[in-house]
């Protein structure tokens, strides 16, 4: 073994091992808006379906999940700079209460509760699932920017 590969992660190592006994899973901006659709992130809408088979796998082996979600407010106030402009200028992209604002397609069980946006937005969690919830990653709980 050289320097250089000591220093690179090895399988199973105790300190890179994962512990899939304690792990929970974040999926974080997967939503509707960011998946397809004219504001869609490049490359999304390719891995979608990989991150619903590990969303279905973690649900099946009953360990957390977290939906971290972006909720933009019609006037841009709560969106990331690189965002802000667009929502402003009347853009409704991941808007509460909008179609493209839920998880994507796969991601939450078919008996999810609704998005509450107005509990999210507020900071709270909401339970979606039973060891399932959503966050809003941004929002008046973050401050307006």
């Amino acid at each position: 073994m050289t320097k250089e590969t000591a220093a690179e992660p090895v399988p199973g190592d105790e300190h890179t091992r994962p512990h899939l006994t304690r792990a929970a899973l974040p999926t974080i901006d997967m939503q509707a808006d960011f998946v397809s659709g004219p504001h869609a992130v490049p490359g999304t809408e390719q891995i979608a379906p990989a991150v619903a088979r590990l969303v279905r796998a973690f649900r099946d082996a009953g360990r957390p999940i977290v939906h971290i979600l972006r909720l933009y407010l019609p006037d841009g106030s709560n969106a990331d700079s690189c965002r802000r402009s667009l929502i402003a200028s009347g853009t409704r992209l991941v808007a509460p209460h909008s179609p493209g604002s839920r998880p994507a397609d796969g991601l939450t069980p078919a008996d999810a509760a609704p998005l509450d946006p107005d509990r999210l937005l507020s900071g709270a969690a909401q339970r979606l699932a039973d060891g399932e919830h959503a966050i809003s990653g941004f929002g008046e709980h973050a401050g307006r920017r």
